[in-house]
């Protein structure tokens, strides 16, 4: 596995600008690993938060060949178009339960110059300072931000399986990041923002196991029953047998990386299910995956 730990200055910018800029960069980010074949919650993960004085970023990939496109992204001047700023602010906008208004000709200025700042690797700066923690959200001189509270809902996705032996618990546990990162890819295209995340648990008394999200959404944006249709769409078009060499690669990584050590742990707390990596790993194979992906309930709620 390789990952990289970066961060990027931005003292003297807009705040709330390099907060959309921050989810701009991961989304195209994302978008360029996708083009290239790989899938969403197989090759890794990226991470993101923006507070006053700097942007960080933490990613990880699991295969060598998506280390070196995002390396070469890293490397290029990244342009976001009207739409893409559009759809970042909407998410953003579910985020806080508010309105975002600008000046696009001002925002997008902004936006060029914080992309024109470079992002530094934190493994290879001999750097020790200190910055401030606070995720600034007021002040912002070209995005101002209203709150609308009562314009949000929060809709919980719930996903059920019915066991049928230990096996199957203890893949989908690994199933289960490759589906979050699905569900959060087409979430974010739709303008809605994750709030919640519940783990894969299991209820020996009903012999289901459950997991899930909550997801803030503008009312109206999306209704239940077309939401519901697209996550079917999503697990019925997935095909693991495309990504074979991809879903190996993850299963040897989560089998041999140390970062990977705690989930045995975290599985029998939360099912009693005794399992080792190694085990896991086996199981992780396209034919084992597709049979429990599709056999996946969901249910839609709003909270």
């Amino acid at each position: 596995m390789n990952k990289f730990y970066l961060y990027k200055l931005i003292s003297d910018c807009d705040n709330e600008a390099a907060h959309i800029y921050e989810h701009l960069f991961l989304r195209a980010a994302q978008q360029a690993l996708v083009e290239a074949g790989f899938a969403p919650g197989l090759y890794g993960w990226q991470n993101g938060a923006t507070y006053r004085d700097i942007i960080l970023l933490e990613c990880g990939f699991y295969d060598p060949k998506a280390t070196k496109i995002f390396a070469e992204f890293l490397q290029q001047p990244v342009e976001f178009d009207p739409a893409n700023i559009a759809q970042a602010v909407a998410v953003i906008s579910a985020e806080y339960r508010g309105q975002l208004t600008y000046d696009p000709a001002v925002l997008a200025a902004e936006l060029a110059r914080i992309a024109a700042r470079p992002f530094f690797d934190l493994e290879k700066t001999p750097i020790l300072t200190r910055f401030s923690r606070e995720k600034a959200r007021a002040g912002s001189k070209i995005v101002q931000v209203k709150s609308q509270k009562d314009h949000y809902h929060k809709i919980a996705l719930n996903f059920a399986y019915r066991q049928n032996n230990l096996e199957e618990i203890a893949l989908l546990f690994r199933l289960w990041p490759i589906l979050y990162d699905q569900l959060a890819t087409l979430i974010n295209q739709l303008g809605g923002y994750i709030v919640n995340v519940h783990a894969p648990s299991f209820n020996p008394q009903s012999d289901w196991l459950t997991m899930g999200v909550e997801v803030g959404f503008k009312k109206g944006l999306v209704s239940k029953p077309i939401l519901l249709q697209k996550i079917k769409r999503l697990q019925r078009d997935f095909d693991f047998a495309q990504h074979r060499q991809a879903l190996q690669t993850y299963a040897r990584e989560f089998r041999d990386n140390i970062d990977f050590a705690h989930i045995p742990e975290e599985i029998f707390e939360r099912t009693g299910a005794l399992v080792s990596r190694q085990k896991i790993a086996a199981l992780l194979t396209p034919e084992n995956a597709e049979r429990v992906w599709q056999q996946l309930r969901c249910d839609i709620s709003t909270t």
